[in-house]
């Protein structure tokens, strides 16, 4: 871990910076910038301070803590340059200052870090730290120790103060008793006293990160008695194991974190590996006692995160207490799927009475998030930016944009700090010959106040040698007033004749007045724009209009300048709106929204304009209403009544319920009345709920469509089965007053699933009331209605059929006297004949026929049980497939129940009898038999053809029977001379639970 290394680490060389902040009022385009073009190096801007000086003048010390000294010329002892009246336009010529050790020797020549810390206590007092001095006197040159020191300069030049870990320089840097002396290397040989410092003008808390093994600590040292604050290190060097190498001490920050019970001194000290996690310890120190004491431990969350990297203390809303701020830079967002390593975060501490501990909020900083940022490297209480009176936040992130870094500004609140910047300052807009690098990796914790009362910072980029220093802008405080004028409007009021205007219209007023905060009043020039009925998004619907002069009208905005001149005396500016009717009627309860916005015009130097403050609004609107007809302005009581009819059968036709396939549209018939007050608006939706699916709706031309433009008649379904429609009538509605309209669903021609549940179309027709916040319903049992529509599948089908061949002549038979038949007359035919009949069944509509079975009876046996039939073989087709039947068990073998409704059908072949055979012992009526199922069932066989797909309406199927016929068998009687061979079909009635009963035609052959 890079920060076990206990001298001046390489990486703070790379990337620290001390840092100018702004916020939304800095002004980032006009600053001044001190650069080394000689190639000075040595981490120029590592630290360093900006102060007024007796004269009044800005001046800067900024340091260069791993530079060569040229007054020396030592190897990279340090230096710091003392800069004077920064803003001057002259070259600021620099002023080198340097502090040898008072012990006359060459204590630190060689890398002493002269500079790593820097600060202007007060107006007298300026301290500067070298924390890798070294005290060679007693230790040899190969084992350095790198003690530390620290340099309190005061307003004489007697007036110097050296002190280290062993308090005074002179009386205890080189007295370390012989037999302490190993010891006491061990405890503070390294401590790297200075690397951290911070003051409140009467003490400077010291860290000494290499303390104990680099388990570190802090030294609080009063700067009138000269007395310093030390560890009693028997007791402190328990747990050594976990705790070395913690770096307590690499940040230190004083603040009131202690409750009253405790008077001194509190510092929160940072150890950002301290048991790899991180950790903040609060220290109190009382000057008239020799130990710190620890308060409390706050311990980070996130392994290796560096939690205590850097310390934050600001007093966001001027309590008793401080708010801690630490910072975590290697923090990683694990719990966040696109979680960035090394994107740094900012954790806030607040202190909480009850426990006299501080916890955590709720809320941290975290920037942007973008990968290795490193926010929270660095942060600074750096004044009141805004002057509201509440301190403001800077924080670091120097890694963002490929090391380029950022620094991102959050204002002081009374609730405290939320996680929005006010203002993020990127390298990229200093303007340099060099762009910046490592930008924000360390900011100044004191800022300097001007004479117009505004912070002034100043930012560093160590690697390009750069410092830059930044004002900030004016804030202007504006108080404004916006009215209208009547309000409420009277709409049976004409323009008043002072406008000269024809049609209603109203009268606006803006009114203005600034102040600059900490500064005298100057002009100011706003530019004002207006914009009307703002609720309305669409031009063409918009209530209200500026009037043009050419006879047209404009909404969008209007634009005035006016000129602030005065502290004392607002300025105004006056327009005329006016009314458009026609839309007014559609919305009479929403008030018309009239808003003004207002900012400050750019002057030709635009660099140092003052600026709105950001947190405060920079419009104002004004609501203007229209007077009703009710017994309030505020609030119209409506009683309004629905009734409804459900339309679906077309003219002339037999059918009384919805048919699928047939009915094209279904029609809802509304009417509305209204018993109360006047409804300024009313809403209607009509909900259809069926099977079937809709695929569009047509409202009435004078129902306009909500959220559609008005004209719109048409509304695409997307094939839904439950679809709402809902209108809106601007019309007024008073107690005379009927409404009246229809909406029509187109149905789609579609397929319904055997397994449905609901049979029936249902509709419910609702009323109410537009606005309803406005307008109340004082009855809502009449507001609904509930219609339904019967929905059925009917199929009339038409069934031929034809036999080929149609007939066949035969000779008559008679007997022997043994009875052996004799063929009168001619041959006898021995071979069986083949006979097909086919039945043509057509779907005449209007709906699809649902699948279903199909029923074939063909004569089989005769009476004496012998075979007539053989080789039945029945085939059907229909329009997508062909279809086998399949026998069931060849004979029945019990009369089966025929239904009461069913389709039939015969294929009639014909046999003329000349001649007298044995007789077919059937049904014979005068000169004709016939061979049937119908008298005979238990003679035929039975055949099934599943129908397995729906058939269309005016569509057909075919069903072939084919057979051989052994016509040897048959006896001709001379009593008859002709015979019917009939087979015959039953069409099963569909299970489809829509299904309605059918109607059957029968045509023979």
């Amino acid at each position: 871990m890079r920060l076990k290394n206990v001298g001046l680490p390489a990486f703070i060389w790379m990337y620290s910076l001390l840092a100018t902040i702004s916020a939304h009022n800095v002004n980032v385009t006009n600053v001044r910038v001190i650069s080394r073009e000689d190639n000075f190096g040595g981490s120029f801007g590592y630290s360093g301070a900006l102060y007024i000086s007796d004269d009044g003048t800005l001046d800067a010390l900024i340091s260069a803590p791993n530079s060569n000294s040229k007054k020396r010329g030592d190897e990279k002892t340090g230096q710091i340059l003392k800069f004077t009246n920064i803003f001057s336009t002259q070259r600021l010529p620099a002023e080198t200052i340097f502090y040898q050790s008072q012990t006359g020797l060459l204590n630190g020549s060689n890398g002493e870090g002269f500079g790593t810390t820097t600060l202007v206590l007060n107006s007298t007092h300026r301290l500067m730290c070298a924390h890798r001095w070294l005290n060679t006197t007693k230790i040899k040159e190969k084992s350095p120790a790198f003690l530390g020191r620290c340099v309190l300069v005061g307003p004489g030049s007697d007036s110097i103060q050296e002190f280290g870990p062993y308090s005074q320089a002179v009386g205890y840097f080189h007295h370390v008793p012989k037999t302490m002396y190993h010891k006491h290397v061990y405890w503070k040989g390294g401590s790297l006293f200075g690397f951290s410092a911070d003051s409140d003008g009467s003490v400077v808390a010291v860290g000494t990160p290499g303390l104990l093994n680099a388990k570190g600590g802090v030294q609080v040292y009063d700067i009138a008695s000269r007395n310093m604050s030390d560890y009693n290190l028997s007791s402190y060097i328990s747990n050594l194991n976990a705790t070395s190498y913690g770096y307590l001490g690499y940040s230190v920050k004083l603040g009131t974190f202690c409750n009253e019970g405790y008077r001194g001194v509190c510092v929160a000290v940072g150890g950002p590996t301290m048991l790899n996690f991180g950790q903040v310890q609060i220290i109190h120190w009382n000057k008239d006692e020799i130990f710190n004491k620890l308060i409390q431990e706050i311990n980070g969350t996130q392994i290796w995160s560096s939690f205590g990297y850097c310390l934050g203390s600001v007093n966001i809303n001027n309590n008793a207490y401080d708010e801690l701020l630490v910072g975590a830079p290697l923090y990683t967002e694990w719990s966040n799927p696109d979680h960035v390593p090394d994107q740094g975060m900012v954790f806030l501490y607040h202190y909480d009475l009850l426990t006299k501990k501080y916890i955590k909020r709720g809320v941290s900083l975290d920037g942007s998030r973008q990968k290795s940022a490193r926010f929270g490297s660095a942060m600074a209480n750096i004044g009141d930016i805004n002057l509201d009176g509440l301190s403001d936040l800077a924080v670091g992130a120097p890694g963002e944009t490929d090391g380029a870094g950022s620094i991102y500004i959050y204002l002081g609140s009374k609730n405290g700090f939320v996680n929005v910047p006010s203002q993020r300052i990127q390298a990229s807009q200093i303007k340099v010959p060099v762009l910046l690098k490592g930008f924000g990796f360390t900011i100044s914790s004191q800022h300097a106040i001007l004479s117009n009362t505004y912070p002034v910072f100043a930012v560093s980029s160590v690697l390009t040698d750069t410092v830059a220093i930044f004002r900030c802008k004016p804030v202007v405080d504006v108080q404004v007033n916006l009215t209208a004028s009547p309000n409420p409007i009277d709409l049976r009021s004409a323009c008043s004749r002072d406008f000269n205007l024809q049609g209603k219209c109203f009268k606006v007023q803006f009114c203005l007045r600034h102040a600059i905060r900490g500064s005298d009043f100057q002009p100011v020039n706003f530019s004002i724009h207006y914009f009307l009925d703002t609720h309305i998004q669409s031009e063409g619907l918009k209530r209200v209009a500026f009037p043009t002069g050419q006879g047209t009208t404009h909404s969008t905005l209007k634009t005035a300048v006016l000129e602030s001149a005065s502290p004392n005396i607002p300025v105004c500016s006056e327009l005329v709106v006016l009314l458009q009717l026609a839309q007014i009627q559609k919305d009479r309860f929403t008030p018309i929204e009239i808003k003004a916005t207002f900012q400050i015009q750019p002057t030709p130097s635009p660099d140092d304009d003052p600026l709105l403050d950001t947190l405060k609004a920079n419009n104002i609107v004004e609501e203007v209403t229209i007077k009703k007809e009710c017994r309030s302005d505020f609030k119209c009581e409506v009683d309004l009544i629905v009734s409804a009819t459900l339309q679906h059968s077309l003219i002339n036709t037999q059918w009384t319920d919805i048919i699928v396939n047939y009915t094209k549209q279904v029609a809802l018939k509304i009417n509305i009345r209204n018993k109360n007050e006047t409804a300024y608006g009313v809403k209607i939706t009509a909900e259809v709920d069926s099977i079937l699916t809709f695929v569009k709706s047509k409202p009435d031309v004078n129902c306009a469509l909500e959220s559609i433009d008005l004209n719109t008649t048409d509304i695409d379904l997307a094939d839904t089965e439950k679809t709402l429609v809902t209108c809106i009538s601007y019309e007024a509605l008073s107690p005379k007053d009927e409404l009246e309209f229809h909406i029509v669903f187109d149905i789609n021609q579609t397929y319904i699933n055997d397994d449905i549940i609901k049979k029936d179309l249902n509709a419910k027709v609702r009323t109410m009331p537009y606005n309803y916040e406005h307008s109340s319903e004082i009855n809502v049992d009449d507001n609904a209605i509930s219609l339904t529509g019967h929905v059925n599948i009917a199929s009339i089908l038409e069934i031929s059929s034809i036999s080929s061949p149609k007939e066949i002549a035969m000779q008559r038979t008679e007997r022997k006297s043994d009875g052996e038949p004799v063929v009168i007359g001619g041959d006898q035919q021995r071979t069986p004949i083949n006979v097909t009949h086919k039945f043509l069944v057509q779907n005449k509509g209007p709906s699809y026929l649902p699948r279903t079975e199909i029923v074939v009876r063909v004569p089989h046996l005769l009476e004496d049980r012998s075979e007539l039939v053989a080789n039945i073989t029945i085939e059907m087709l229909t329009p997508s497939v062909k279809v086998q039947c399949t026998s069931n068990d060849q004979i029945t073998s019990t009369t089966p129940d025929f239904p009461n409704t069913y389709s039939t059908t015969t294929g009639d072949w014909v046999i003329e009898n000349k001649r007298r055979r044995r007789s077919v012992q059937n049904k014979c009526q005068e000169k004709l038999c016939f061979l049937k199922c119908e008298d005979g069932p238990d003679l035929c066989s039975v055949h099934t053809c599943k129908l397995k797909t729906d058939l269309q309406p005016n569509s057909h199927m075919e069903l072939n029977v084919n057979m051989d016929i052994d016509l040897a068998k048959l006896f001709i009687e001379k009593e008859f001379n002709t015979l019917h061979f009939i087979s015959d079909i039953e069409i099963k009635e569909p299970k489809h639970s829509l299904f309605k009963p059918w109607r059957v035609t029968q045509q023979k052959e």
